[in-house]
């Protein structure tokens, strides 16, 4: 199936290799990589000391440090099986097609040129490291599926996010934005986003096929553009002490499904964070606050968050939201009830003030009579 190709156990060096094969539909590998344009966007609404409404804008660089994992799957959705061809190494015939993160060689450094984790090779076990000999990497044989029965790719990844800007921009309590700053940003300081998932269909693994420059496996490309949202409310407790209770809500999207939670602190700020985004469009959330139980207080009536998420002028999605939403507080209010004395209760004291009442009706009735009367 291929020669055997130079390099150390860390990274494909100076290669070529022949193919030679019984079976054109058997692909050897299901790599995947972000394009130059893959940005990744993390936004916070949160209130300064002022009370100003604060939106913190910092946008990544996006590439793929690891593949944990890759599974093709069927046109009914049932795992594809994997296949042998000429290769020794029988171990894997018949298992679920799935390549792991032992699986994926890396060339060269995240983020430099022609940087790639691959599935196409496996490394020459046959040789002993501890001799110092330079261990190789053969093209994969004992890992094959078929193209025709591939329709669906399920990628779980760890990416690498490099910062490429930040803009924070503050808006006062009716709204208006009054500050914009745009603070460097250290490009050296990357940080992890792990286990994102990637689902690729029918059509893009047509389309990976053809990417691969000598068709032997799928190179999947993404532009992989997302935006990850945190946003914080206020609240006000009426009639009580905010800082002595904290008070619970859950986000809900339009299928009234909860996304996040969040609680109130003893400022009365409270915050739902990681909302995800991958696509432009309007979105519509709902605030619900959990009613405990407590039957001393008015809980806040639910709130309509709507969210909407666009291009900005670098390309990047960008997540937008109402600052009225945010800003308006939600209000809950203390009720009171009159405290038990042990004693006769209120009837005396209604049936005094009834007697009292009726006495009044009755003087006024007899002085207007009079009046009649003369």
């Amino acid at each position: 199936t291929g020669i055997r190709l130079g390099g150390d156990n860390k990274s494909i060096d100076e290669y070529f290799y022949i193919i030679v094969t019984q079976n054109s539909d058997l692909k050897t590998h299901a790599d995947i990589e972000i394009d130059d344009g893959g940005k990744y966007v993390f936004e916070e609404y949160s209130f300064d000391e002022n009370g100003n409404l604060v939106k913190t804008i910092n946008e990544y660089s996006a590439f793929v440090a690891d593949i944990n994992s890759c599974k093709i799957f069927d046109s009914n959705g049932e795992p594809l099986k994997f296949q042998t061809s000429s290769a020794p190494d029988k171990s894997h015939e018949g298992e679920d097609v799935e390549f792991i993160s032992s699986d994926y060689v890396q060339n060269n450094v995240v983020g430099q040129s022609q940087y790639e984790l691959t599935s196409n090779y496996v490394k020459d076990d046959c040789h002993d490291e501890s001799s110092g000999e330079i261990m190789g990497y053969w093209l994969r044989g004992n890992k094959n599926f078929s193209l025709k029965d591939s329709y669906r790719a399920d990628f779980d990844v760890d990416l690498l996010l490099t910062p490429s800007s930040k803009i924070i921009q503050t808006y006062n309590s009716s709204g208006v934005l009054i500050n914009t700053q745009t603070p460097s940003v250290d490009t050296t300081q990357s940080i992890p986003a792990d286990n994102l998932n990637f689902t690729l269909d029918r059509q893009a693994i047509l389309d990976a096929y053809n990417k691969c420059p000598v068709h032997s496996g799928l190179d999947f490309t993404l532009a992989a553009n997302a935006v990850m949202l945190d946003f914080a409310m206020k609240k006000e407790f009426v009639g009580g002490d905010i800082s002595q209770k904290s008070f619970a809500f859950k986000l809900y999207d339009e299928n009234n499904t909860e996304v996040a939670t969040a609680a109130s602190d003893s400022n009365g700020i409270l915050r739902f964070e990681n909302i995800y985004f991958n696509k432009e469009g309007s979105f519509n959330y709902t605030v619900k606050e959990v009613n405990d139980g407590s039957t001393d207080i008015i809980f806040a009536n639910d709130r309509t968050v709507t969210i909407t998420v666009s291009k900005n002028a670098s390309g990047s999605l960008e997540a937008t939201i109402d600052t009225s939403a945010l800003t308006n507080p939600l209000i809950n209010y203390q009720t009171y009830t009159l405290p038990s004395t042990g004693g006769t209760g209120d009837l005396p004291y209604i049936i005094f003030g009834s007697a009292m009442i009726s006495g009044a009706l009755l003087l006024l009735y007899r002085r207007r009579k009079k009046e009649v009367s003369h």
